[in-house]
Formats: structure tokens, sequence, C-alpha cells
């Protein structure tokens, strides 16, 4: 989860972000509900349990936002009028999925209700915090890492993703997520 938000970050400003969720919610739930139903209901036409074929239709339904962004930046597509709405939908996928995994995670660990809603309000206070320090202070946190060399830019970024990720692990938040790519084969009928 912390790399989706670390990459959510590297791709959009903090305006366009609220930019984004203000104009695309629709589309947003329009994308979610042509492209999730296909994977479950595949999954369950393939007689999987339910936990299996709701994974699949997380694969169904996101998008690689940064792959997507790279081919219209390549196909020098980013000034079309329809790429704001491309990717305001992709930004809505991504945080999405930043609820998602930590939902499926903590149903992957086998982890009771109560873990569950736990992890999922973790994911939730973790992106609302960081959408509200991003909106309202985006820019000087920006200013506070801006420096001259690209090389510094890139550890002090790196340094801060270490820190937070390294802080998440001491507060055992991501203890369901690091367990999720060991158990995903043994739920997924071979």
């Amino acid at each position: 989860m912390l790399l989706l938000l670390f990459m959510l970050g590297l791709e959009y400003t903090g305006e366009d972000l609220k930019a984004n969720l203000q104009s695309g919610l629709l589309s947003g739930v329009l994308d979610f509900a042509l492209n999730f139903p296909p994977g479950l209901i595949t999954g369950l036409l393939l007689r999987w349990r339910p936990l299996p074929s709701v994974l699949l239709g997380g694969v169904t339904y996101i998008s690689s936002s940064g792959m997507i962004a790279k081919i219209l930046a390549e196909l020098k597509r980013m000034n079309n009028p329809e790429t704001p709405s491309v990717i305001s939908v992709l930004v809505l996928e991504d945080l999405a999925m930043a609820v998602y995994l930590p939902l499926i995670a903590a149903l992957l660990v086998g982890g009771g209700p109560l873990r569950t809603i736990l992890s999922v309000f973790i994911a939730l206070a973790t992106v609302g915090i960081i959408l509200l320090v991003a909106l309202r202070y985006g820019r000087q946190i920006s200013k506070l890492f801006l420096h001259e060399s690209d090389e510094i830019l890139l550890l002090t970024t790196f340094g801060v993703v270490l820190l937070v990720g390294g802080l998440a692990h001491r507060l055992q938040v991501s203890a369901t997520i690091g367990a999720e790519d060991r158990i995903f084969a043994s739920y997924v009928p071979g």
C-alpha cells in the first residue's frame, strides 16, 4: 500500500488529485461496476471459493496507471480531450486499491471480522491522512524536498519512503500486507 500511495504521489500533484476526485467519481463508480463483476462471476462459474473469485474481480478491475500514463505520454496524447477523464479513473482505481489490498490481505491471512475491520480502518485512515496532507500541504512539502541535484532528490524521497515503511512495520500495520504474497497461491485453484 505504501508503494502504491508513493507512486500516486509521483504521478499527480495535490491539485490534480483533488480535481480528479471531484470530476471523476461517477466514471470511477461506472469503471468498478463494469470491470469488477466479470472477474467475480468468472471465478464463481469456475467453482472457485468466494475469496479467490473476489481476487479475480480485483484483477479484472484494476489497470496499471503508471503504464497507461507512460503510454499516453509516449503516444503524445496527454493534451487530448479524453485524457483527463482517463487519468481521473486511474486515480480512483489507485485509491480503491489502497483499501482493497489491506481488506483482501486480512481475509487471506484468515483474521476474524475484528482484524479485517481493523485492517480496513487503518488503510482508510492512512489514505485519508495522506490525502489531507497532500491536498493541504503538498506545495510546502515539495519545497522541503526540492533540490538542484536529481540524485539528492531521489535519495531523500527514497529515504522517506523507507522511514514510513519502517514505521508501518514497527506498528505492525504492514504485517497482513506482507502475508498476501505468501498465501495467495494456496487460495487460487490450480
